[in-house]
């Protein structure tokens, strides 16, 4: 069950080269790309990064910038004040040893700061875990998923003439999981005729109603879900998440540490495993694709997913929490 990272790799520097894209809206948009398109390097090999400024879409051709290149955006490596000119500036650094060399680049504009950045990765499929793996990893999620094998599904489903189109049937759905808990989210199935890969969208931290709008793959020929983390329903008034934050989920993320058996993110793992069993259940699936996304602790999610399900073939993992707590710890 370990996780098969193959391909998430350069779709992380990918993301990290596109991260200033998230702010398009503002006037100033800095952005850093690699000069080489899966931006993968070989250890001692040189990197350039490429950065271009634009303000109203307009590329501006003077001025100053400053960087700075660090390593797993941790130790800083360098850093200086560059020239903008016609053709995008460069910036060159490099890692001798496995890892990602991080370059940012700001800009300032009247009493506003902008910035952009990219990864370039360094022999990534070599870079070592923090900690060890725990003797009884697979034996014990084995056992986790023998658990929720044994509950069954109860599939439960609430058409929803809101969200549904004519491209799509929307559903919530709530589905069996352990302890007698429920998970809790959102399907859309395609209303043409076919088979379709599926997609599982899991959810960033926070106690929230679960976007309806996660079911939008659909329209690109997807049966998509969307999942909340929480048993509870997940179309509620804001006030009343408002009120599980302030009470029973405050602190959501510690609560049952004191036990592996206990820990919140047991059933929220499994809920993940829980909605690809119902995914891959449908007739409508092309029996072949399941795709997890998600950011932060959907990110975290999203890997943790394709480590415990063989099913899902591929993950997009945005600024994943969840990971390598142990990564301080060893620089």
């Amino acid at each position: 069950m370990k996780c098969r990272l193959l391909g998430v790799i350069p779709l992380v520097v990918v993301l990290l080269a596109l991260c200033s894209a998230l702010y398009a809206a503002d006037p100033v948009v800095v952005k850093v790309v690699t000069d080489r398109p899966d931006a993968l390097y070989t250890c001692g090999e040189d990197a350039k990064f490429l950065i271009t400024v634009t303000k109203d879409s307009a590329a501006v051709t003077t001025g100053k910038f400053d960087y700075s290149l660090t390593f797993d955006a941790g130790n800083k490596l360098g850093g200086a004040t560059g020239d903008l000119g016609v053709s995008p500036a460069e910036v060159t650094g490099k890692l001798d040893q496995p890892g990602v060399l991080l370059c940012t680049a700001t800009y300032r504009d009247g009493d506003k700061t902008y910035s952009g950045m990219a990864g370039a990765a360094y022999d990534p499929y070599e870079i070592p875990p923090s900690a060890p793996e725990p003797a009884d990893f697979d034996r014990f999620w084995g056992h986790a998923k023998a658990r929720l094998a044994r509950v069954a599904m109860d599939p439960i489903l609430q058409k929803s003439d809101q969200y549904s189109t004519k491209d799509a049937t929307v559903y919530k759905i709530s589905l069996g999981n352990i302890a007698g808990s429920r998970l809790h989210g959102w399907i859309g199935i395609p209303t043409r005729e076919g088979r379709f890969p599926a997609i599982l969208t899991v959810p960033a931290a926070g106690v929230y109603a679960t976007p309806a709008g996660w079911t939008d793959w659909t329209r690109r020929g997807f049966i998509a879900m969307g999942i909340s983390a929480h048993d509870y329903d997940c179309d509620m008034p804001k006030e009343t998440y408002d009120q599980l934050n302030a009470g029973p989920l405050k602190g959501y993320p510690f609560q049952g540490r004191q036990s592996a058996q206990s820990f919140y993110f047991m059933r929220v793992f499994l809920s993940c495993v829980r909605s690809i069993d119902y995914l891959t259940s449908r007739p409508e699936w092309d029996g072949e694709n399941v795709v997890v996304t998600g950011s932060s602790q959907g990110g975290g999610l999203s890997i943790i997913s394709a480590g415990l399900d063989p099913r899902v073939t591929a993950i997009a993992a945005n600024v994943p929490a969840l990971c390598d707590h142990t990564g301080g710890l060893v620089g």
